[in-house]
């Protein structure tokens, strides 16, 4: 790859983006989401905040049994059901909202129009009209994002140690200039925080997990592991908090040492606003209808020294790493940090990292279809 040409061709793209704006293009049309569960919540909770109105929004759907009844007074239904007729199917938009792969989707979509659906769409399209995936108030399409940071954008380039890097950066930013779900370079020879030898430094025996939520990580850190020396978990969310509370239970002999803090993790000790009972997309939030406690990395671990930090906190990234930038300084973890929560964290979080330890590489790996699930990794 020739950088210089790369970057000349990711600016023109920037500069003639228009960012496919999926919400704006369903203001006008009947809806069904396919997936009752937490995804397809989030995307109605989108759709409606978005302007759709709920009643253009005339069912669920979804294969499982467990799927039933209604939502927010709107029924849930199997796409098979006879009561759907010819006309609605041929004529209602369906966004499928289950979070899963690319291929998983076109399986989905493949089966929808063997029974006689026609305007279909994913979900991943609409997440490309914002930047923040838990902020409708943010479209990229509302905002010229892109074209208002294409200096960040472009000086954002030189923070990566390695090509792979290079090429998800560019790649992530090609996919979200052109509206393109299928631009976005994916990892499949390792899981999401457990990056190839070349990237881990200090290793994972000391780990810190924010944004626990029901164990996910810790299953793939012993499986990598084993055992673990010492533990620190915070999952504010009480539902997935009774679920890690299980698991670590039937796991406590593979640690040595635990402590789970039912807090959030921000820049101190405070209460903030909290939008709750979305499973793994619980998230701080200015719109919360709860509040939790949030504590600093800083304030609680004194005199801990973690070989490595991950966070996954739906956007809260940089605030929890400025709570956490004594323990950075003195110890040197390795981080996994989640990016794409907010695309100018892709530039603030390396710039942040690199101030405080100037010794400190970054890695960039992406997971998830459509740019989720991308990680900065960093190792001295």
């Amino acid at each position: 790859m020739n950088i210089n040409s790369a970057l000349a061709s990711l600016k023109k793209k920037i500069h003639n983006s228009s960012p496919l704006d999926a919400i704006s293009a369903l203001s006008d049309e009947y809806i069904f989401i396919y997936g009752a569960g937490n995804y397809g919540k989030i995307v109605y909770n989108l759709l409606v905040k978005s302007g759709l109105l709920p009643q253009n929004i005339k069912g669920f759907l979804d294969v499982s049994p467990r799927q039933k009844g209604k939502f927010q007074n709107i029924p849930i239904k199997h796409p098979d059901d006879k009561t759907i007729t010819a006309k609605l199917r041929k004529e209602t938009f369906v966004v499928i909202s289950i979070y899963c792969s690319l291929s998983e989707m076109r399986e989905i979509r493949h089966d929808l129009i063997k029974l006689g659906y026609e305007k279909i769409t994913f979900c991943y399209e609409i997440a490309l009209s914002f930047h923040k995936a838990n902020d409708p108030k943010t479209r990229i399409s509302d905002s010229n994002f892109l074209q208002k940071n294409i200096s960040n954008i472009l000086a954002g380039i030189s923070c990566w140690h390695d090509y792979r890097s290079v090429e998800t950066y560019l790649n992530h930013f090609e996919g979200y200039a052109s509206g393109d779900v299928n631009a976005f370079l994916l990892e499949n020879d390792h899981k999401q925080y457990f990056a190839a030898l070349s990237v881990a430094g200090k290793g994972y025996r000391k780990f810190v997990d924010c944004g626990a939520f029901t164990g996910d990580t810790l299953a793939d850190l012993f499986e990598h592991l084993g055992e673990i020396d010492e533990l620190f978990l915070f999952e504010p969310e009480n539902e997935n908090l009774v679920k890690l509370k299980e698991y670590l239970r039937k796991n406590k002999k593979k640690i040595k040492k635990m402590v789970l803090f039912p807090c959030g993790v921000w820049n101190q000790i405070t209460q903030m606003r909290f939008d709750s009972n979305v499973d793994a997309a619980s998230a701080i939030s200015s719109s919360g209808k709860s509040f939790i406690q949030c504590v600093s990395i800083d304030e609680v671990l004194t005199g801990f020294s973690p070989t490595f930090i991950k966070m996954d906190i739906e956007g809260a990234e940089l605030e929890a790493l400025h709570g956490a930038r004594h323990t950075i300084e003195e110890c040197q973890p390795d981080l996994a940090i989640c990016l794409y929560h907010s695309l100018s964290h892709f530039w603030e979080v390396p710039r942040f990292l690199k101030k405080i330890c100037p010794d400190y590489k970054f890695f960039l790996r992406t997971y998830g279809a459509a740019g989720f699930e991308t990680v900065l990794y960093a190792k001295v």
